[in-house]
């Protein structure tokens, strides 16, 4: 897209893509997606568009992504927490979760 709005370019695919945030130093977007099995992925895509890329699949809702786009934080459930999960994309190291609330929700 131009910076006065004009050429649109559809960056995301499938029935259930939301949550786009894009990085102020990262030359791509990441979005949620859910697929047809309930599970939620997250997808990085060229600004110029192109295919997506799975970034990750984790239980996550409501990301924010880190200044250089390496990483997102993400509201989930954990042992019945709510919790903040911070995630490295690109990667198989488990996610970091730090509880909200000390007691679980009932």
């Amino acid at each position: 897209m131009e910076v006065d709005g004009s050429n649109p370019v559809q960056l995301s695919t499938g029935p259930l893509a939301f949550q786009p945030v894009c990085a102020p130093a990262s030359d791509s977007v990441v979005y949620t997606s859910v697929t047809a099995e309930g599970r939620i992925t997250l997808w990085r895509v060229p600004l110029e568009g192109g295919e997506p890329v799975l970034a990750r699949e984790v239980q996550t809702q409501t990301i924010a992504i880190s200044p250089d786009g390496r990483m997102i934080a993400g509201s989930c459930t954990e042992a019945q927490r709510q919790s903040i999960a911070v995630v490295v994309l690109d990667s198989e190291d488990p996610p970091r979760v730090f509880p909200i609330f000390p007691r679980p929700v009932a």
